[in-house]
């Protein structure tokens, strides 16, 4: 699977939301990266997506756990930065924070034994001042949103475009007013006459 680039913060922000759409409650999100790489953000969108407000949301490294209660699901966010063994976080309890939440584990490389099979992982790599590269593995339950995550062509350029983000299914809102551009100039052509049938397929 190739990598998202988000070209800002509210970009990174914007993919945890999509991302916290598609997550399901007892379900666990694995994120990994170094410092300032954007996982604290990617958070906040998941918290956006579960009606949790974002400002609430921080990095919970010297308590090790924050939960907040959403309309939709609880989010239980942890930071295993300080931890030393996956028996660290089972001994937190795991298992039972995850019950009913979404779940959410920064530095989980540091504890993957004790995450479990189910898990969407997230690497957040640097890629330039604002530029982050999300790369995403799916392992068990989550596999079957694989197509929701994987990127297609944009029809304008030929970069990847991703359902994540807002422009799709173009790689960017350039892309995308380009291809309005083009439309309103009548550089676009109905190939035939529009029938009866189709506007009865469209319904």
């Amino acid at each position: 699977m190739s990598a998202l680039l988000s070209e800002s913060v509210e970009q990174t922000v914007a993919v945890g939301r999509a991302i916290g759409a598609m997550t399901r409650p007892g379900e666990v999100i694995a994120l990994i990266g170094e410092l300032g790489a954007g996982k604290t953000q990617f958070v906040r969108g998941l918290a956006e997506a579960l009606n949790i407000d974002p400002r609430k949301v921080s990095s919970p490294t010297f308590v090790l756990v924050h939960e907040y209660e959403g309309g939709l699901a609880p989010l239980v966010h942890i930071d295993a930065y300080r931890m030393r063994s996956p028996g660290e976080l089972e001994e937190l309890g795991f298992e039972e924070l995850c019950q009913g939440a979404v779940t959410a584990v920064e530095w989980a490389d540091r504890v993957l034994e004790a995450v479990g099979e189910d898990r969407l992982q997230v690497h957040l790599d640097h890629a330039g001042d604002q530029q982050r590269r999300l790369t995403f593995k799916l392992f068990g339950a989550w596999r079957d949103r694989e197509s929701r995550l994987a990127s297609t062509k944009c029809p304008i350029c030929g970069r990847d475009a991703w359902p994540l983000l807002e422009a799709y299914p173009f790689c960017s809102i350039r892309c995308r007013q380009v291809d309005l551009g083009r439309w309103l100039g009548e550089s676009y052509r109905v190939s035939r006459p529009i029938e009866q049938s189709d506007l009865e397929q469209g319904d």
